[in-house]
């Protein structure tokens, strides 16, 4: 374990655990700065454990509603900034499908690419116009 403050690796020691409603962490100590810190694993400060806001995250993914699903909206960003640093890497045909919506009365395509193997969504494309320019 590497020490955030001050980049230490040798002088991290296990120094108990941090608890709250639902989530147990471990708990380290520097002996070179004197400072306690917990393993960085980009969900510091969720009450919930991080599989179940994986979970929930999926669900809304696959289509359940957000008044189904209690603090989606918490944990989007957090989602969107771990997913545009994400290079997906395609595993099969890539399969694009276009959606005409009207938007306050004006009409635009919604155009999604996604990998057929692994589902992952490639690029999403919100225009008023099938070509390539905009009129």
């Amino acid at each position: 374990m590497i020490c955030p403050y001050c980049k230490e690796e040798k002088d991290v020691i296990k120094r108990g655990t941090r608890k709250n409603k639902f989530v147990k962490k471990q708990q380290y100590w520097c002996n070179k700065c004197k400072k306690s810190f917990i393993e960085h694993d980009g969900f510091e400060g969720m009450t919930y454990p991080k599989e179940i806001i994986a979970k929930t995250l999926h669900l809304y993914v696959d289509g359940l509603s957000l008044s189904k699903i209690r603090g989606v909206k918490k944990y989007a960003n957090l989602i969107s900034k771990f997913e545009s640093n994400l290079k997906p890497k395609v595993k099969g045909r890539v399969h694009t499908d276009e959606v005409y919506v009207k938007v306050k009365g004006k009409g635009y395509y919604s155009i999604n690419s996604i990998d057929s193997k692994t589902k992952c969504n490639l690029v999403t494309t919100f225009t008023r116009s099938q070509s390539r320019k905009e009129n």
